[in-house]
């Protein structure tokens, strides 16, 4: 019974992102699109701070887990500068 539940709960939530997804392609928002990453970085922040990082401190030493999040934010910020994604025009 709780495998129905969780198999119609995926359905519906792929079929919402799909028809998101189909939105996004037959329309010409620029605006809307900086919105939705803005909100999905925000949210995949927000679940690492919240949850993620408290749960890790839990259950290993505060000073690997700060090594690992420090190390991981100075790794992608060296990557989006080296990609170039943030030069200014």
């Amino acid at each position: 019974m709780v495998l129905g539940y969780i198999l119609v709960a995926v359905g519906i939530v792929s079929l919402l992102s799909f028809i998101g997804a189909l939105t996004l392609l037959f329309k010409k928002l620029d605006n809307i699109e900086h919105i939705l990453v803005s909100f999905a970085a925000g949210t995949l922040i927000a679940v690492a701070f919240l949850d993620l990082i408290p749960e890790s401190v839990a259950e290993i030493n505060i000073k690997s887990v700060f090594y690992a999040v420090v190390s991981g934010f100075f790794l992608f910020f060296r990557l989006a500068h080296i990609h170039g994604s943030h030069i200014p025009t």
